[in-house]
């Protein structure tokens, strides 16, 4: 059994005047589409007990990743909400995550 992820590709993005883990694009295929949980333009802030504040999209990365059939508890924020909502979701193989690093501004309509 092999490391597996959500199939999220992740960067960071900078909201509130703090830096953050955001999803660029989830692959059809991974648990964080298929839920219907997850949407583009989340921030994730907390991986199962571990805070994300402060960390880069690739230690983000490793803390989603973990034995395929697995369970992760992601706690997400959508813009322009301030509320928080978690999802459990299954790790799978072919999955992984993707990393972009991007250091741009949200966009307010």
């Amino acid at each position: 059994v092999g490391v597996a992820g959500i199939g999220a590709k992740l960067g960071s993005k900078l909201f509130n005047k703090s830096q953050h883990t955001v999803i660029l694009k989830l692959d059809d295929k991974g648990t964080g589409h298929s839920s219907g949980m997850l949407r583009v333009g989340d921030l994730i802030v907390r991986v199962d007990k571990e805070s994300t504040a402060g960390l880069r999209a690739d230690a983000v990365h490793r803390l989603l990743q973990g034995r395929a059939g697995t369970r992760v508890k992601v706690k997400y924020l959508r813009p322009p909400s301030k509320f928080d909502m978690t999802c459990t979701l299954l790790r799978e193989v072919g999955t992984e995550h993707i990393l972009e690093e991007e250091h741009t501004g949200w966009k307010r309509a």
